[in-house]
């Protein structure tokens, strides 16, 4: 938009030519006038000039100066209008005479050294216009005066006449005058055609502007009036006949905007009822999800309470003295109840999945131990159904990894479980592999778990990851589940970052794969198995399978030995072992019998059967050793060379599994109110040093710790007329600071329910069946603990081995002798480098041992070392190190860890 309207437009672009066009006309006429004053002013000077100069040619040769002043004077006094002075100069520059006194006589002179010029010339000197014209001799004078006059300069000197310019000026000022005059006659006239001309245009276009501003703020019924002219008059038509539509079309727009709004109004209320109808189905499903949270927890406890009983008393009843026939009923018995807690745990996984509260652990962990664990536990369920079960991992696939042991190996038997579950006949591949950048701690891994079972059409395998679906309706009722497991293991691995499918042929079995990027840790788990006693040794496989035949030749390429296959007895000859497969089969035993007979190597047989009378039957017939199927390398490593001595723990007949760590003296409450759970856990603590009392009920656990002080409470949290919470409360507000730990014991495993718990006060959190581990290992935790040597701690970060643990705790025990010389030597030195070094490398060595008391003296040492302590500064602290170091010794000494 610009600065300026259309009315300054008009008067700039009428008003600037005209005053350009009278200006440079009047400049123009104005300077013609000067020249032409200026002109007549100079012919005028030279008029005079030129006679003047032949008339004072005698004066001047005879040195007359009376004549020459009567001369010049009478010139003057003729032309006085535009002549100010004359004067009279001989060639030397010398003045004779001036027609009058002038305070500007002395610039009238030539400057010198400036040449007489030879012809009439016009100056300015200082402003003033000089004329200058030579005085020249006449040849009729150089015969009289040859003394005084030069024939070869004939020059006598020089008039000068200073010209009156103010005439000249008048002139120009009278020409600028009129000039002007005329050019603002010229701007006024013009202006009174412009203001006409404003009046009769850009009045009615300001009208319009107006008019359209006013249409432009909704006064659709403004009109532009008036008479106008040519093209105005159209605008002016135009104008009213856009305000016209314009104020049709509003009226036409606001009957339809009424409508709408009616209608709209109309919706609203449709919506507002929707609403609240929408309002009360989501309580309604709220209220539903709540009545499903809390079934989901009552059939949780209602289920687990029971069960905490069988599982309980039916393991104590294992550990005495039975019949076989009892031992296989408690153990079917066993495996119904974990078959039911199973689908108990399936459900409540899902519950926390779907509620998004399942939280992952990222602890370093053994990756092969986990697939050894998971093979050998399912290969069980494989042997009972005549399927063979095989895990071909190669050698050179990393151990040590940090993430979810216990989810890993859910999914791992989930996917092997449902494999052997849906396969009649043939057998169940676990195939291993991995991928990554040579000296990164970053790799993937692709399990892939293939059976030759029934197979799965393709319009059943997208609904196969959806919850409570099966890939028949009828399978539910052939092979039992809860069709929870494939959905719970794939949103397991999508929380690791990863990703799983299948691929599957109806009646030709399945493939089900899933890949995990995951991270080296930076520990050892097992140590290298030493290759020597296998160099260069035979292994000849007889009536072996495909899956033995393929893990013996994934084996072969990282062992140094040479794999033979062969069916014939006769072969084998000059073997160092001899693997026969399928042993418990007919044809096998017939193998057997020739190959005990022509062959001198060590027998082994491969067997898909566990009975241990059918082990001990082919042991008597032959074999050196017998291995049960699934075949494992350590498994195989074992009965080909022997256990190795590089990873095989020294005896340490005082560390007990963590399970069976000898407990802390103490006393305990056990609080419920269901008669077999209390029974069972003081079946559990039997053996140990602790001393049990229990209570029916929260009043009765009140009641005790009037009578006895206790070391720790286990409280149910669901019993009638006082609840465990609020028996918690009582018993803090009691005892005070005095509290024991108060351990909270129930059936509910909802998602939350353990933050919930201790959010309300517990100090830990048990669920319901209770196991013998777990028991313990909560024991050990709220038990007075040993500050010294924390085995659980130890373990912990030995990544649940408890042989690593030892070892570490051995290694450290035996270092201490050296670190207490250097720690000595610095003191006495003052050496607070060698001090610092020595402290540095001890802190880094308690990092993976259970010795918080030690850990955390050798860590405020470093810190207060790194932030400028001295020696003598840090020294009380380290005399307590010490202290604490033969502490450990002692300790190590009491539990066989003392070289």
């Amino acid at each position: 938009m610009t600065k300026f309207g259309l009315r300054a437009w008009v008067l700039v672009l009428t008003t600037a030519p005209t005053l350009l066009i009278g200006t440079l006309l009047g400049g123009y006429f104005t300077l013609q006038r000067y020249q032409e004053v200026l002109d007549n002013l100079k012919d005028q000077g030279l008029a005079v000039i030129e006679p003047l100069t032949v008339a004072s040619e005698q004066g001047v040769v005879l040195e007359d100066r009376e004549q020459l002043k009567r001369l010049v004077s009478a010139a003057h006094r003729l032309n006085t209008d535009y002549i100010k002075n004359i004067a009279v100069y001989d060639k030397t520059g010398t003045p004779m005479v001036s027609s009058t006194f002038h305070r500007d006589f002395p610039l009238m002179q030539l400057p010198k050294g400036q040449p007489i010029p030879q012809v009439p010339t016009f100056a300015y000197v200082k402003g003033r216009l000089m004329l200058r014209a030579p005085i020249v001799a006449d040849t009729s004078f150089y015969a009289s005066y040859r003394d005084k006059i030069d024939p070869n300069n004939p020059l006598l000197g020089y008039i000068t006449i200073q010209l009156n310019q103010d005439a000249t000026l008048l002139a120009q000022h009278d020409a600028l005058f009129r000039t002007l005059l005329i050019v603002f006659i010229g701007i006024i006239v013009h202006l009174l055609f412009t203001w006409r001309l404003l009046k009769h245009v850009t009045a009615p276009i300001s009208n319009m502007v107006g008019a359209v501003d006013r249409i432009r703020e909704g006064k659709l019924d403004t009109r532009v009036q008036g008479i106008l002219i040519g093209e105005l008059d159209t605008l002016k038509n135009g104008i009213n006949a856009m305000a016209k539509s314009l104020d049709e079309y509003h009226a036409d727009m606001q009957h339809n905007i009424d409508q709408a709004t009616y209608d709209l109004r109309m919706t609203l209320e449709q919506v507002e009822i929707q609403n609240i109808e929408l309002d009360k189905a989501r309580k309604r499903a709220q209220e539903a999800s709540q009545v499903k949270s809390e079934f989901l927890a009552n059939m949780s406890h209602e289920l687990r309470t029971p069960l905490n009983g069988v599982l309980g008393f039916a393991r104590q009843l294992m550990k005495t003295q039975l019949t076989p026939s009892q031992t296989d009923y408690l153990q079917t018995i066993e495996r119904s109840a974990q078959h039911l807690l199973a689908i108990i745990n399936d459900v409540l996984d899902f519950s926390k999945l779907e509620a998004g509260k399942l939280q992952l652990d990222n602890t370093p962990y053994s990756f092969h131990d986990a697939l050894f664990e998971v093979v050998d536990m399912m290969g069980a369920n494989a042997r009972e159904k005549g399927l063979e079960l095989s895990l071909q991992l190669p050698t050179d696939t990393p151990d040590a990894l940090t993430g979810d042991p216990l989810r890993l190996k859910q999914v791992l038997t989930n996917l092997i479980g449902n494999a052997v579950k849906f396969t009649a006949q043939g057998g169940v591949d676990v195939v291993v592999s991995h991928s990554g950048q040579a000296g990164s701690d970053d790799c993937e891994i692709k399990v892939t778990v293939t059976d030759t079972g029934v197979g799965i059409e393709p319009k059943q395998q997208q609904h196969l990851f959806n919850a409570f679906a099966q890939a028949d309706a009828s399978i539910t009722r052939r092979f039992g589940g809860t069709g929870l497991g494939l959905v719970i293991s794939k949103t397991l691995v999508a929380q690791m970052s990863g990703h799983m499918g299948l691929e599957s042929q109806l009646g030709r079995g399945s493939t089900f794969w899933f890949t995990l990027p995951v991270k080296r840790a930076n520990m050892v788990f097992h140590d290298p198995l030493p290759m020597e006693p296998l160099h260069d040794k035979t292994v000849v496989l007889v009536n072996g399978s495909r899956r033995t035949r393929q893990m013996l030749t994934l084996l072969m390429q990282s062992w140094p030995f040479v794999l033979k296959n062969t069916d014939d007895p006769a072969m084998v000859d000059g073997a160092d072992f001899i693997l026969l497969d399928r042993v418990e089969l007919a044809q096998s035993q017939e193998l057997l019998g020739q190959l005990k007979k022509s062959a001198h190597s060590k027998l082994i047989g491969l067997s898909n059967h566990a009975d241990p009378r059918n082990r001990e039957r082919l042991l008597q017939q032959g074999l050196d050793t017998c291995l049960i199927k699934p075949l494992v390398a350590p498994k195989l490593y074992r009965a080909l060379a022997g256990e190795p001595t590089a990873s095989k723990p020294a005896p340490a007949p005082h560390l007990l599994p963590s399970a069976q760590l000898p407990l802390p003296p103490g006393r305990v409450l056990v609080v419920d109110d269901n008669e077999p759970n209390l029974k069972l856990m003081a079946a559990l603590l039997e053996d140990t040093s602790c001393e049990v009392h229990t209570a029916g009920s929260g009043l009765q656990a009140i009641e005790a710790i009037d009578k006895w002080s206790f070391d720790a409470i286990f409280m149910d949290i669901q019993m009638p007329n006082m609840d465990g919470v609020t028996a918690m409360s009582r018993i803090r507000d009691a005892l005070g600071d005095t509290c024991p730990p108060i351990i909270a014991v129930t059936a509910h495993a909802m998602a939350g329910e353990r933050e919930k718990l201790l959010d309300q006060g517990m100090d830990d959190y048990l669920t319901k069946p209770i196991d013998e581990r777990t028991l313990h290992a909560c024991l050990q935790r709220w038990l007075k603990k040993n500050d010294v040597l924390d085995w659980q701690q130890a373990i912990r970060q030995a990544g649940g081995r408890e042989g690593l643990a030892r070892d570490m705790v051995k290694m450290l025990i035996d270092s201490l002798p050296d670190t207490r010389d250097n720690l000595e030597k610095a003191l006495a030195e003052h050496s607070d480098e060698q001090l610092y070094q020595t402290i540095h490398k001890f802190n880094g060595a308690l990092a993976y041992t259970g010795t918080p008391r030690l850990k955390n003296l050798a860590n405020d040492i470093e810190t207060a070392l790194k932030k400028g302590a001295n020696a003598n500064d840090v020294e009380p602290e380290i005399f307590e190190l010490m202290d604490e170091m033969t502490k450990l010794e002692k300790e190590g000494g009491r539990q066989g860890l003392v070289s």
